[in-house]
């Protein structure tokens, strides 16, 4: 697919949820997969999420789906705040589901318990959502 069908298809699911993108978004959807990267500052609240996770779904799209590989940590998503990873992932997870990519969205936090985390070193999921403390400790 072409960049800009790419870009339609993610206003096409905000479109389904009768939202509308913010051309910000629209602008970081273009900009990723043109191959550019950035820094987003943005209020909390305002739609980086999306503005952020949709374009690397869409890569998936343009890569012809490639990364079906499961075991395999793909994304790395740091938030500053441990109390926003649930609704980031339920976010994420939404989205990845809605647009048919079968990708696992994890949490790994000082509140992630032991039983998961070991499952997550057994079979490593797509996207892993950490604060920069666990990342930290995941690294040493």
């Amino acid at each position: 697919m072409r960049d800009e069908e790419l870009v339609n298809k993610a206003k096409e699911w905000f479109f389904q949820k009768e939202w509308q993108p913010f051309d910000f978004q629209i602008d970081c959807w273009r900009y990723f997969l043109a191959g550019h990267s950035g820094l987003l500052n943005a209020p909390t609240g305002s739609g980086k999420t999306y503005a952020l996770w949709m374009p690397c779904l869409l890569e998936y799209f343009k890569n012809g789906q490639k990364s079906k590989a499961r075991n395999n940590l793909k994304f790395i998503w740091i938030t500053p705040l441990r109390a926003l990873a649930k609704d980031i992932q339920l976010a994420m997870q939404a989205i990845a589901t809605d647009m048919g990519v079968d990708w696992n969205i994890a949490i790994r936090n000082g509140d992630t318990n032991t039983s998961e985390r070991q499952k997550q070193k057994r079979k490593a999921p797509d996207c892993l959502i950490t604060t920069p403390e666990s990342l930290h400790l995941l690294l040493s």
